[in-house]
């Protein structure tokens, strides 16, 4: 394991590991001997934003408990290390350590450095992130009387980015950019700005929500999450292996947040999210790592979904019904016009569901007497009546032929289920 020691000038020094730490510069200020919070960064070529990110947390955060940013340095070819090594000697290298290793990926990354990490607390953030000011000591604060939460994550700020280029093509774009300015109305300037702007996402609060919302899409936003260490299992955190053994076109280091929470809430840990406002700003770039893997994230979604929901309902089911879950309803019933969707998968996707909500709220994992679990078992109740209507009212517009018998299947369930079932739908539409 590397250890750190103390120059005066930066130098790489490599460990017995063959990876290189920086080792940074005397220490200035107060040295940080037992922080209470680890904030850890993986960080590969982010020159552009890595500055932002490391001084929204130095510069801004309240939390008044010890802690330190680790970031590791996954063999960065560009002056990101750089500006690291620049950045300890501007906030203390105690507080901001910087680990450098050869390039292996984002999930062994986050495992090297867990390994490194000295706070009870594990804050994620990644260089294309700004924490608000209040994130680390809310989430800390929430932790600490809810010692039975593993992670906790906070509702988000999407803030869309354009790409980045390189020095040669960002003068041509500027040039381009203004002579098309030149030819745009106003209304066409408006409508360009608008392509910029941010959105906010927040998520489920309570564990039993969080849970049942991990069969159709990911719960927790994976750069705002906070992880009470006492609480996590045991060995690395991160698994880039399908559990399933089913590879495939299938890498789930495309999906390791995604794949996490499934594996620690099939284990019972309770996993929570903070409410409104967002607490953290993600910088999302049309030539980023999301963007650039997109189909493999998503088909790892998929696959991750199919083999939990299995383990859940205690039967294999199809990917095209994982898809079921994971799509939107209308872009999953849309493909029958290229007869890839049937009537046989749509029945399927509507008895997992039921199987989904029975198992859970059956479950003896998720009875507790902690404040709102009542209020949560009526959440997936409706929750779960409003995605059999989907279903339903989308077969009966398709003209299934099983579509009068799901129909009619949904409108069994109570009265009350299936007003809010309605309401929810007639919102949408």
């Amino acid at each position: 394991m590397s250890t750190e020691t103390e120059t005066e000038t930066p130098r790489a020094t490599p460990d017995p590991q063959g990876t290189f730490e920086p080792s940074g510069v005397k220490p200035m200020g107060r040295k940080v001997v037992s922080p209470e919070v680890t904030v850890l960064m993986c960080v590969y070529n982010e020159k552009e934003l890595i500055r932002e990110a490391v001084e929204s947390l130095f510069d801004f955060q309240t939390l008044e408990e010890e802690w330190e940013l680790v970031v590791i340095d996954d063999g960065s070819t560009d002056k990101t290390l750089s500006i690291l090594k620049a950045l300890q000697i501007k906030y203390n290298p105690n507080r901001l350590r910087v680990f450098s290793k050869p390039h292996a990926g984002l999930t062994k990354g986050l495992n090297f450095g867990l390994n490194r990490a000295k706070g009870t607390y594990i804050a994620r953030s990644d260089a294309d992130d700004i924490s608000f000011p209040t994130r680390l000591s809310k989430q800390l604060k929430f932790l600490k009387k809810n010692p039975e939460i593993t992670a906790v994550g906070t509702a988000i700020q999407i803030q869309k980015l354009p790409p980045t280029p390189n020095p040669i093509e960002k003068k041509k774009n500027e040039e381009k950019k203004k002579e098309k300015i030149k030819k745009m109305s106003a209304d066409e300037i408006q409508i360009s700005d608008l392509e910029n702007s941010s959105r906010i996402l927040s998520y489920p609060e309570r564990p039993l929500e969080v849970h049942w919302t991990s069969f159709f899409y990911c719960p927790l936003a994976h750069p705002s999450v906070m992880f009470n260490r006492n609480n996590l299992p045991k060995g690395p955190l991160y698994s880039e292996n399908n559990p399933s053994g089913d590879k495939g076109n299938c890498d789930f280091k495309y999906s390791e947040d995604y794949a996490l929470w499934h594996r620690l809430t099939a284990t019972g840990h309770r996993l929570g999210n903070l409410a409104l406002p967002p607490l953290v700003s993600i910088r999302k770039r049309s030539n980023g790592i999301s963007s650039k893997h997109k189909e493999k994230q998503q088909l790892a979604s998929l696959k991750i979904i199919q083999h939990f929901t299995s383990l859940r309902i205690k039967r294999r089911i199809s990917l095209k019904c994982a898809m079921g879950l994971f799509l939107p309803i209308a872009q999953f019933t849309g493909q029958k016009d290229q007869k890839d969707t049937g009537d046989k998968e749509v029945t399927q996707v509507f008895d997992i569901i039921i199987s989904l909500e029975k198992s859970l709220l059956e479950s003896s994992s998720i009875k507790s007497t902690v404040e709102g679990e009542k209020d949560s078992r009526e959440w997936v109740k409706t929750d779960c009546t409003k995605r059999l209507g989907e279903l339903a009212t989308m077969a009966m517009k398709l003209g299934l032929p099983e579509a009068r018998s799901l129909w009619s299947r949904w409108i069994s369930r109570d009265s009350g289920k299936l007003l809010s079932s309605l309401l929810g739908l007639k919102s949408q539409s």
